[in-house]
């Protein structure tokens, strides 16, 4: 903790509010010297102390009054987490991610042994049974701010070492965890849990030890702190998802739904009919009142009428306006399903048709919005998994190697437009990494002695790969033709001319054959000729791709 003497006091006090500069922290000591790391290696002030007032001294845990919806009403929270326009969007957004390619990287590609340490964390990992639906629920966090796994553990010596391997894992529903100040996970029991609890503000909660929380997953979607004078919702610290954003909207929304399922109660048998009956004739009331009872509830009313001489008891009916339904069916689904949508997807063009008008771009804009949400989402959850499951399995795999990290291949370009941009600097002259390529296109190395396809087909050696080059260029490049045309020398494509470099087999690392240009006499390439048939005879004779 900072030592409140060393508080700016004197003339270095009023020449810092006067705003000279406030004074440097001390030069670090080297390495070895047993110095404290910056700040301490601790919070200036513990989150939990900065409110007015703290909460539940006793079980040390954040209230539960986090979230809008569980403050005001848990009945209303559960029910909106199953409105269609909800589960739809959530839907929308967690389904891509939970099927994206993911992979374990190491800490350092050029390390061998991370990379192999790596591979076996991977390869653990897809051991586990339903993983998708793992990475499907845990994204739940983006309504309720928080959610968990409940993972069951097993040793497996199936590759010849000994592993961690999930063996099941079930959902832990985010309104079961329970936080303490110190940063330990806990989740509610009932009153016939066996095991140790303590007291918490919404009953009992099982503190997870340190060997427990190793089979304990915990999501969340966005942490953030709460007013200095509302040490209620301090626990907004671990959490929050948009079911709290959303709560007051759809709170109204469900206002204008019961005001219009009020009105097609009433009018939808066809009007309102209303019943007069004398006015201070009991005996007319009562016959009226029974004539209304035997009709649809809530579509009469009975209103006096005196009687003189040209009105008294009778009936009127009136038929409904449906501009009012209307009204109420379009500010629903127009407004508060459009705003819905909007805040959990980012857009809504990805849920529901509309205008864009041609070549405005907005359809591309949309569908980009909802790719960097998507990243976002991958990019969060992923320090998840690093941290409460790639952890674990590494560690039990090898604990002197360092932690890989989980990553998910959401920053992947387009493979179409790579490959345009590619063909595009490949005319241009530059050169383009294989590896690479490859693995934007989906497409691994070919494993030695498999068969191939090739646009080519296979290539002889020596001599003989000179003349299938010529006969397949001229052939690709001229639309056919011999090796004659009557001159009594070989037909050579345009681009070819006399002193151009020719190809000639040599030996390589890979394969122990390749071709590489060699041997010319300085000769260039043919500048009127199409430029793609130079660039196509270029990888034909050693341009690499």
């Amino acid at each position: 903790m900072a030592d409140p003497s060393k508080m700016l006091t004197g003339e270095q006090e009023r020449l810092a509010e006067m705003g000279h500069q406030l004074p440097q922290p001390a030069t670090p000591a080297p390495p070895g010297s047993g110095a404290e790391p910056p700040g301490l290696g601790t919070f200036v002030v513990p989150h939990f102390q900065s409110f007015a007032s703290v909460w539940n001294t006793v079980s040390r845990t954040y209230r539960w009054t986090f979230d809008e919806a569980l403050v005001h009403s848990v009945q209303n929270a559960k029910a909106y987490r199953r409105d269609p326009v909800v589960w739809e969007a959530l839907r929308a957004r967690q389904m891509p991610l939970a099927g994206s390619e993911w992979s374990i990287k190491p800490r350092s590609e050029t390390d061998k042994a991370d990379v192999e340490h790596s591979k076996r964390v991977q390869g653990a990992i897809e051991e586990t049974p339903n993983l998708q639906q793992l990475l499907m629920y845990l994204q739940e966090a983006i309504w309720y701010g928080r959610y968990g796994a409940s993972l069951i553990y097993g040793w497996d010596y199936s590759e010849g070492y000994r592993r961690a391997v999930v063996k099941e894992h079930e959902p832990i529903n985010g309104d079961k965890l329970v936080f303490r100040y110190s940063g330990e996970v806990g989740i509610l029991v009932g009153g016939n849990y066996q095991g140790s609890w303590i007291p918490t503000d919404r009953g009992r909660a099982h503190i997870c030890t340190s060997e427990e929380r190793q089979a304990v997953m915990v999501h969340r979607f966005e942490r953030e702190d709460a007013d200095f004078y509302d040490a209620v919702q301090a626990g907004r610290v671990e959490g929050v998802g948009v079911r709290d954003r959303l709560y007051w909207f759809m709170y109204l929304k469900q206002r204008v739904l019961a005001w219009m399922m009020e009105f097609l109660e009433r009018v939808g048998a066809g009007g309102l009919t209303i019943y007069y009956y004398e006015s201070g004739n009991q005996a007319s009331l009562r016959e009226v009142k029974e004539a209304a009872e035997k009709q649809r509830q809530n579509t009469s009313i009975l209103f006096p009428r005196y009687s003189d001489g040209k009105a008294g008891p009778g009936i009127e009916r009136l038929d409904p306006s449906q501009s009012g339904a209307q009204m109420m069916y379009q500010l629903i689904t127009e407004y508060f399903d459009r705003v819905i949508r909007r805040v959990i997807l980012g857009q809504s063009l990805s849920a529901e048709a509309g205008g864009t008008g041609l070549g405005s771009g907005v359809a591309e804009l949309h569908a980009d919005t909802l790719n960097k949400i998507i990243t976002y989402d991958a990019r969060n959850l992923q320090e998840t998994l690093t941290k409460d499951f790639v952890s674990v399995i590494s560690r039990h795999i090898d604990p002197s190697k360092r932690c890989p990290k989980w990553i998910y291949d959401v920053d992947k370009p387009n493979a179409s437009e790579y490959m345009d941009a590619a063909t595009r600097f490949f005319e241009m002259g530059g050169d383009i990494d294989e590896d690479s390529t490859r693995s934007v296109l989906g497409m691994p190395k070919p494993k030695p002695g498999v068969p191939v396809l090739s646009k080519y087909g296979p290539l002889g050696s020596g001599p003989v790969i000179q003349q299938q080059l010529m006969q397949q260029a001229m052939m690709g490049m001229l639309g056919g033709g011999g090796m004659g045309g009557g001159t009594g020398q070989p037909m050579l494509p345009g681009n070819l001319v006399p002193g151009h470099p020719v190809a000639q087999p040599q030996p390589t690392a890979e394969n122990g054959f390749g071709i590489m240009l060699s041997g010319g006499l300085g000769g260039q390439m043919d500048p009127g000729v199409e430029p793609s048939q130079n660039v196509l005879l270029q990888a034909l004779l050693g341009g690499r791709i």
